[in-house]
C-alpha cells in the first residue's frame, strides 16, 4: 500500500513536471509569435513611413514643376511680385490637387480664417522662403514672420514661432 502510494506521488510529480514544463514550452512559443508580430508590424510601419516620405518628396517634386510655383518662387529675386487673383485661384487649385484635404483641415481647425490668411497659408504649403511670401504679399520679411507666428497663436490658442506655424501648415 505504501509503495502504491509512493508510486502515485511519483506519477502525480511527473505529471505536475511535465504540465510545468508544457507551460513553459507554450509560453516560450507565445512570447516569440508576439515578438514576431511585433517585428513585423515594426517592418510594415517602417516601410509606411518610408513610402510616405517618399511620396511627399515626390508631390514636393512635382508642385515645384507646376507654373504657379515657379512664378511665385522666382520672387526670391527681391524684387515686389504682383500676384494677381488669377494667380492665387491657380495656386488654391493647385495646392487642393496635391493636398486635397488641406484646405478642409484649416477651415475645421481655424473656421474664421480670412484671405489673407489663406494666401499665406498656401505660401507655406509651396515651401518658398520667408523672403519669397514678403515680395509676394508686398510686405518686409519680419512683418511675414510675425503674421506666421501670430496666425500660430490664432489657430492654436498658445505661443510659437513662424517655424512652428511653417511645421504645422507642411504637415497639414
Amino acid at each position: 500500500a505504501q509503495k502504491n502510494s509512493m508510486l502515485l506521488n511519483y506519477c502525480l510529480s511527473g505529471i505536475i513536471v511535465f504540465i510545468c514544463i508544457m507551460i513553459v514550452f507554450f509560453w516560450i512559443g507565445y512570447k516569440r509569435k508576439m515578438k514576431n508580430q511585433y517585428e513585423q508590424r515594426a517592418r510594415v510601419a517602417v516601410l509606411s513611413q518610408t513610402s510616405s516620405v517618399t511620396n511627399a518628396m515626390q508631390t514636393k517634386e512635382q508642385l515645384k514643376d507646376t507654373s504657379i510655383y515657379r512664378f511665385l518662387s522666382d520672387s526670391n529675386n527681391q524684387s515686389p511680385r504682383s500676384v494677381t487673383h488669377e494667380h492665387w485661384m491657380l495656386l488654391q487649385q493647385t495646392v487642393n490637387d496635391f493636398y486635397p484635404q488641406f484646405l478642409f483641415h484649416l477651415k475645421v481647425l481655424y473656421p474664421s480664417i480670412n484671405d489673407e490668411e489663406l494666401q499665406l497659408c498656401y505660401l507655406v504649403k509651396i515651401g518658398l522662403t520667408n523672403t519669397a511670401m514678403a515680395n509676394i504679399l508686398g510686405r518686409l520679411p519680419q512683418s511675414t514672420s510675425m503674421r506666421r507666428k501670430r496666425l500660430y497663436e490664432k489657430i492654436h490658442g498658445s505661443a510659437g514661432k513662424a517655424s512652428d506655424f511653417d511645421r504645422f501648415i507642411l504637415d497639414l
